[in-house]
């Protein structure tokens, strides 16, 4: 049951709250300024892991695709090249990377870390015209 002592302990932890989620928007203010030299600076020394104080920091390399600008002759194009299912009055432009992934990683190319852009208009040159691919590399955290 509550009383005057419940209510002053509920009003410590608003302050209390409120002071962390300050502290976590500094906190993430900073790893914003500094995650994209540091993500850099493993690609420079072709670092894929590091860790320090119980994590683990890694290279993700994550590849997405959509339409280049035209989104209706993206979905003709598509459904030349038989992936239908990935058309409906548009497309779906998470399941569309999750297919390119999964062809770029099938592919035989020689070199999985050419461009992937290029990788894939070898691959397909009817469908590159047409969908614009681009690769997000980030830095992600894990807890040992």
């Amino acid at each position: 049951m509550a009383d005057i002592r419940t209510a002053k302990k509920l009003a410590g932890l608003f302050k209390r709250k409120k002071e962390i989620e300050i502290e976590l928007a500094a906190v993430g203010a900073e790893i914003k300024e500094i995650r994209e030299a540091v993500r850099d600076y493993f690609i420079r020394h072709e670092m894929q892991t590091f860790s320090s104080d119980g994590i683990t920091m890694y290279v993700h390399r994550q590849i997405w695709a959509n339409h280049n600008g035209d989104k209706q002759a993206t979905c003709d194009a598509l459904k030349d090249a038989g992936y239908n299912d990935l058309v409906t009055e548009g497309f779906h432009s998470g399941k569309l990377s999750s297919t390119i992934r999964e062809l770029l990683a099938s592919s035989d190319q020689d070199d999985q870390l050419a461009d992937p852009m290029e990788r894939f208009g070898k691959l397909f040159p009817a469908l590159a015209p047409h969908i614009k691919i681009s690769e997000v590399v980030d830095l992600k955290p894990r807890t040992k």
